[in-house]
């Protein structure tokens, strides 16, 4: 379904999966799921974290929706370090990964650096 979504984005392919009848009922049982998580936790207690059985004591070790956030996690910090081994040419600022920017903000502010700006794509 996202496939056949003009673009591939997010809010096409909600609306479609909205529109039929698998969609409704998929959206169903994942509300159904994410309820039955019975996990407390202080939000904003661990600022740029999601929170796990690992950095709050109100979740459970034996919650399947955390078990789901806890490996998101991981596979982001996986993602995230095999970026920075890879990602020296940049130059951007500092070591770590700062989330919430665009892939295009970061593109752009390495264009501002004196390498960015000299940068010549190969075959261009």
């Amino acid at each position: 379904m996202i496939d056949e979504t003009p673009g591939q984005e997010l809010h096409g392919f909600l609306t479609r999966l909205a529109s039929s009848d698998l969609g409704r009922a998929t959206h169903q049982e994942w509300q159904d799921w994410c309820a039955s998580c019975e996990c407390t936790w202080t939000a904003g207690a661990t600022e740029g974290e999601l929170p796990t059985s690992r950095n709050q004591q109100g979740v459970s070790d034996e919650c399947q929706v955390h078990h789901v956030v806890a490996a998101c996690t991981d596979y982001c910090e996986l993602i995230d370090a095999d970026w920075r081994k890879i990602a020296d040419w940049y130059h951007l600022k500092g070591d770590q990964i700062r989330r919430g920017k665009t892939a295009e903000e970061m593109y752009a502010e390495w264009r501002s650096t004196r390498s960015g700006a000299d940068y010549k794509a190969p075959g261009a």
